[in-house]
């Protein structure tokens, strides 16, 4: 599963100062781009942050 290495990192063994799971902020452009996998790494409290194609 290409989340492996992702899950790997933000398992439930670590934790927030607040006892929180961890999560992550992912940078992704349109191109190339996995939108089902984008919409699991969102539905598991993860941020998204999209760039335009042309960067502009």
């Amino acid at each position: 599963d290409t989340l492996d290495p992702i899950r790997s990192i933000l398992n439930s063994t670590y934790r927030n100062p607040n006892k929180c799971p961890i999560s992550s902020t992912f940078f992704i452009d349109h191109v190339h781009t996995d939108y089902c996998l984008v919409q699991r790494l969102f539905d598991n409290q993860n941020e998204i942050a999209m760039t335009t194609s042309s960067n502009k």
